[in-house]
């Protein structure tokens, strides 16, 4: 009863208040949110622990009230201009809910400092609607990757997606987070400030000179999104023509305005609770002079805010994963105060031109996209027209139908931000990383098919539990974790189905430390002949996420090592090993194009005093050459005869291959016969069968599996071991039995497969050459990318002046490669020669080659 009791006496002293100070245009009501985690972890972002109303109620100090910014409360109330009050859960983020007492209609400004959770659409819809018609929102982000409560959301994504999904426009204010980290004292005061700035800037708490981030995000401007957005701090030595970098910003919206910090440290007093890591920021610099000016600014917004545009609200499709047959239905809730004239359905079928249809009411607005095939990529957004004319244009969302192949959905723009982020995608492969490997209650696994790999996230569940070889069904939605591409499936358990098991799995070999990248994040990979330069294992129960590794040709890269493995605890390799384990990227700030390393599973995988096993990959392979690619160029197609497997030595050494052996899905197909080698830095290509009259690079690459040919199927796994039984490389593959052609690495050698006529339109197959029809080894291309281009010149002019050796990790080829012009010396007259070749004087025929 006494808890009763209190919340009625709450209730009935702010009617009081209201009623009392309603006209009074000298006192404004500030409303702190506290509705989103924000006294997660060390966060203490509230005024009083006392709430909704602060206690005492008349304090004589800031320590009276308990909470990380309580001395921004308290500098408000002294003022005897202002009345603080904290949103609590028990009412929520409601706009005209006249059964709320805390609703936002009663607010003149409404303070969201760091919150930690997604905004719901009900909770978007009040605080657009409350700014609009005038009130004043305060906006407070910290870095990127500051979840405090471990939700998967952080302060800068929650609120871009209140900012870009709120259901009447993206990027509605015109100001977005950068998701990023920066620190710094900033002075890059606006020079030119409109009389807004100048108020905020020069107000009636004093003037703002420097202020100070500990880890925050800056953010971008956009005025073609909204014109009303204005940078205000940047950060230092950034033009103040840059719409980036910023560090404080400012806009209006309707009647209404909004102010923008992208670190909470300014706001922070230093006090709060018992064991909160909390740091006076307030007192630093200028920091609490531009908070109050901005509060004030805000408070003095209040105005009415006429008529708003449609509103578009709870987008969703059905079903979730389309079929190929499946016709998929897109319902949104659609409203306006004034009525509507349409609500159009656009969508395009894999980056194409938009199609239109009219959606019809039915509890919802609903429209349909008709059914489309396995991998096709769907993009859609909803566009609705009051009868005033006003439109609002939704996000766009989007989804894959039936099966996709993992590399379709990996695409990244410039930053490194997945395109797909959001999408309903199907995808089907092997398990290279077991439930618990690297998660102790979540499932944090690793899925591979015959084109990339990604992991597949599920926040605290392990259920299905699946293990390494496991041919899997997964359905989620695609994301992105500090740079990270996975597929979650957190919100059904289901979406994860074994279909079958035992499966061998084959790790990717990569040949240098350069390859550990975004081509192979996700994938399980294998890397020989490294050593440590840098940091060791850690101790039991104890991470290491930046163990310098070094190759063999002088690349550096980086490894880890996961607490819930069995590595950690164990003595770190003091020599030579062999790496296997899954690409792993993590970069908490924008561009996401670093943070790359490699994860192994167990000690399993680091495989100390190796045999030598040199860096010879599978390149190149046709199943299906019949109706159009006559692959050994012998004038007849043939399905047996053109068969191949192209093999490539990234060494620059030369190996004798006798005995070598072939096998497909564990059954041996083919032996290398006697005196057979391949040269360093060239190819080995073996055929069906026929009689190739083709010129491959290399003297030995007619070798024919005759007389029963390579009988590649469909799909499966090709392996080549050495004589002695070691494995060498090996891929996992599936083809398209209705495509004439090959598959072949691109980028050559690294690269991931893809169909040829994909990498070179117009060529079928390109057996013991690059996919552009140059060999492998050519003289002069140093960097061995197979062109000769001026970067090859500058390697050459290094190497000439003694700054590089053949040692050098710039000089990628064979020995031979320096002598450009063939006259079996090295000097100034090759580079001559290259020279001579770029500019055009010389005929660069290919036919220098070993």
């Amino acid at each position: 009863m006494k808890f009763k009791r209190k919340i009625i006496l709450i209730i009935l002293i702010t009617f009081m208040s209201l009623f009392l100070l309603a006209n009074n245009k000298d006192v404004y009501y500030i409303l702190f949110d506290n509705t989103k985690s924000e006294t997660a972890a060390n966060a203490d972002w509230v005024i009083d622990d006392n709430q909704p109303v602060p206690d005492p109620a008349d304090p004589t100090s800031e320590s009276d009230w308990i909470g990380g910014i309580s001395t921004w409360g308290y500098s408000l109330y002294a003022t005897g201009n202002y009345i603080v009050r904290t949103l609590t859960s028990d009412y929520g983020i409601t706009y005209n809910d006249s059964s709320n007492p805390y609703d936002l209609s009663n607010f003149d400004v409404f303070v969201l400092c760091e919150p930690n959770n997604q905004f719901s659409s009900s909770e978007k819809d009040a605080i657009i609607q409350f700014v609009y018609n005038g009130g004043g929102l305060f906006v407070i982000a910290d870095h990127s990757g500051s979840d405090r409560d471990n939700d998967g959301w952080d302060s800068p994504h929650a609120l871009n997606d209140l900012f870009d999904n709120n259901g009447y426009a993206s990027n509605i204010f015109g100001v977005e987070y950068e998701l990023n980290s920066v620190s710094g004292d900033y002075s890059n005061i606006a020079s030119n400030p409109d009389s807004d700035g100048s108020e905020i800037l020069n107000g009636d708490f004093g003037s703002v000179n420097t202020i100070s981030y500990h880890a925050g995000s800056s953010m971008s401007i956009d005025t073609s999104e909204n014109s009303n957005a204005r940078a205000l701090i940047w950060e230092n030595g950034v033009s103040q023509d840059s719409t980036t970098s910023i560090v404080a910003a400012y806009s209006k919206y309707g009647n209404g305005r909004i102010f923008f910090l992208g670190d909470s440290s300014p706001a922070d007093d230093g006090t709060g609770h018992t064991g909160d890591n909390l740091q006076d920021g307030w007192s630093e610099n200028d920091d609490g002079t531009l908070i109050l000016n901005a509060t004030k600014w805000l408070a003095e917004a209040s105005g009415s805010g006429g008529d708003l545009p449609p509103s578009i609200t709870d987008i969703s499709q059905n079903p979730d994963f389309p079929q190929t047959t499946d016709n998929v239905t897109i319902s949104a809730d659609v409203t306006d105060d004034n009525g509507l004239s349409s609500v159009k359905l656009y969508y395009s079928i894999d980056g194409g031109s938009y199609n239109s249809v009219d959606m019809t009411e039915s509890k919802t607005f609903q429209g349909t996209i008709p059914s489309q095939p396995d991998g096709t990529r769907i993009d859609y957004y909803i566009e609705a027209t009051d009868t005033a004319g006003h439109i609002t244009t939704s996000g766009t969302y989007g989804y894959f139908s039936g099966t996709t192949p993992i590399s379709k959905i990996r695409e990244n723009n410039d930053n490194g931000n997945n395109l797909f982020k959001g999408y309903h995608v199907k995808v089907q492969g092997y398990v290279t990383v077991s439930t618990g490997t690297f998660n102790s209650t979540s499932n944090d696994v690793y899925v591979e098919d015959y084109s990339s790999g990604i992991n597949v996230w599920q926040h605290n569940s392990q259920l299905p539990g699946v293990n390494v070889g496991d041919e899997v069904i997964v359905e989620g939605i695609i994301n992105q974790y500090n740079g990270k591409t996975e597929i979650d499936i957190s919100n059904s358990p289901s979406n994860m189905q074994v279909i079958s098991s035992s499966n061998t799995v084959y790790p990717t070999i990569i040949p240098t430390c350069n390859d550990i990248d975004e081509l192979h994040e996700g994938m399980l990979v294998e890397i020989r002949d490294v050593q440590i330069t840098n940091g060791s294992f850690p101790a039991a129960n104890s991470n290491s996420w930046n163990i310098k590794i070094e190759d063999k040709y002088g690349n550096i890269g980086y490894m880890a090592v996961d607490k819930d493995t069995n590595i950690d605890g164990t003595p770190t390799p003091t020599g030579k090993f062999n790496l296997i384990g899954v690409v792993y990227q993590y970069d908490n700030a924008s561009p996401y194009n670093s943070g790359y390393k490699i994860l192994p599973r167990s000690l399993d995988d680091i495989e100390e005093n190796p045999a030598d096993i040199p860096n010879i990959v599978i390149n190149e392979y046709c199943i299906h050459p019949e109706n159009s690619c006559d692959t050994n160029e012998d004038g007849y197609i043939n399905h047996k005869d053109d068969q191949f497997i192209e093999i490539v030595n990234y060494e620059k050494n030369t190996y004798h291959l006798t005995g070598w052996k072939l096998y497909v899905n564990s059954t041996e197909i083919y032996e290398i016969p006697e005196n057979v080698y391949i040269n360093e830095k060239e190819s080995l290509t073996i055929f069906g069968g026929g009689s190739p009259m083709g010129s491959y690079g290399d003297y030995a690459v007619e070798l024919l599996a005759e007389p029963d040919g390579l009988n590649l199927p469909d799909s499966g796994t090709i392996v080549l071991k050495d004589n002695n039984g070691n494995f060498v490389c090996g891929i996992n593959y599936s083809v398209d039995p209705s495509y004439s052609g090959s598959y072949t690495r691109y980028p050559e050698i690294t690269g991931l497969f893809k169909k040829h006529v994909d990498v070179s339109p117009g060529y079928c197959s390109s057996a013991g050459k690059r996919a552009n029809g140059n060999y492998f080894m050519t003289y002069g291309d140093l960097n061995y990318d197979g062109e000769l281009t001026l970067v090859d010149l500058m390697i050459y002019m290094n190497y000439f002046t003694g700054n590089i050796d053949l040692t050098s990790p710039l000089i990628k080829t064979s020995d031979h490669a320096i002598d450009i012009n063939d006259d079996g010396i090295d000097d100034i007259n090759d580079a001559i020669y290259l020279a001579n070749i770029l500019a055009g004087n010389i005929l660069n025929d290919n036919q220098n080659h070993f």
